[in-house]
């Protein structure tokens, strides 16, 4: 029986982003930074995850849309508490 070689990374790839969509949709209304690559990185609070496009909305309320295809790293934002008072 011969087998489909050339399936088996199609298949490993779609799992993948079901589980990077599955990830994301955890985050939905966190803020988070997105890698894309060296040179393409986004920051802005998740506002859906579907169809394999991550929809990121900034602090200007422009709304970035991302492909989870090409995501590679993502990192969760911790918002420090603002102390009043004077900096040094």
């Amino acid at each position: 029986m011969k087998q489909n070689y050339h399936l088996k990374p199609v298949t490993r790839y779609l799992k993948k982003e079901n589980n990077m969509e599955e990830f994301l949709t955890q985050l939905m209304g966190k803020k988070i930074d997105v890698s894309c690559g060296l040179n393409a990185t986004f920051r802005g609070e998740v506002v859906d995850v579907k169809g394999g496009v991550l929809y990121l909305r900034d602090l200007e309320d422009r709304v970035a849309y991302v492909a989870i295809e090409k995501i590679a790293v993502v990192w969760e934002i911790k918002e420090q508490p603002v102390r009043p008072g004077f900096v040094g």
